[in-house]
């Protein structure tokens, strides 16, 4: 739960930044810088990302390769300020328990991992 839950904070923090030095020409998007973090993470983890879900509670995503990415959230109205919004990153990964002996033994639940991050303006 822990690497996961790390991989959508990756891609919350990579989606909200304005830039990507790593990025191919014309693929500098929010969405996609997101998907390449959380991707990048599953994969040091030692996790296949094409085994990662599509959130099925989550609506207004656009979804890269069952990776939900919301990019511009609204995350609080301030009359002053305008607001603050950001990005949101939610995805399902499978785990299967393994408990010999027991009722849990092999079977599989799926994990939600999801994270926000403000949009940065430099």
């Amino acid at each position: 739960y822990g690497t996961i839950t790390r991989a959508a904070q990756d891609g919350a923090r990579a989606g909200a930044a304005p830039y990507c030095t790593t990025c191919a020409a014309g693929s500098n998007t929010p969405e996609q810088n997101a998907f390449n973090a959380v991707k990048a993470a599953l994969t040091i983890a030692k996790l296949d990302p094409a085994n990662a879900k599509y959130p099925s509670s989550s609506t207004g995503c656009k979804s890269i390769s069952n990776i939900c990415v919301q990019y511009p959230v609204l995350f609080s109205s301030n009359a002053k300020s305008g607001g603050v919004s950001g990005v949101s990153v939610s995805f399902q990964y499978p785990f299967q328990f393994w408990l010999p002996f027991t009722s849990l033994n092999k079977q599989q639940i799926w994990l939600t991992a999801s994270a926000h991050a403000r949009l940065e303006n430099q």
